[in-house]
């Protein structure tokens, strides 16, 4: 509804590579508690998004973060462009979002800063020729 940001800061974005700025002071991010072979070793199903703890740090963030969830938007070609957010009006298959909150906020302190919550966005593409039933039962199952 964009009443918290003032309808400045709200999706769905379009990124246009040929008008993006970059920031050369921004450093990387630091993720504490993921890890690459098992991200998602243990979380809660809660029909919509999983839950774990973990913090990030950096990337032109102004303090620690924790995670409070992660979601994927996803769709069908044929019907639902299946990502929120677009490349140059490209939406792909997936995308997943990974939510926190400043370190020591609540849900209610975080909404009402600017700078409460963070979401990263990751674009997921699909390969057919890796893709196979028995992935698709553990998504689902997810």
């Amino acid at each position: 509804s964009g009443s918290f940001c003032g309808e400045k800061r709200q999706s769905p974005l379009n990124i246009v590579p040929g008008h993006v700025v970059t920031d050369p002071k921004l450093d990387n991010f630091t993720f504490v508690s993921f890890s690459s072979q098992h991200a998602i070793k243990s979380m809660e199903n809660t029909g919509h998004t999983g839950t774990q703890t973990k913090t990030l740090s950096g990337g032109g963030l102004n303090g620690t973060y924790s995670t409070i969830q992660f979601h994927f938007h996803w769709g069908d070609t044929d019907h639902h462009p299946g990502s929120e957010h677009m490349i140059d009006g490209h939406r792909y298959p997936m995308e997943m979002h990974i939510v926190s909150l400043k370190k020591g906020l609540s849900v209610q302190q975080a909404i009402e800063k600017s700078d409460g919550i963070a979401v990263l966005g990751f674009f997921i593409n699909v390969c057919p020729t890796t893709f196979t039933p028995e992935t698709h039962l553990y998504i689902v199952n997810v």
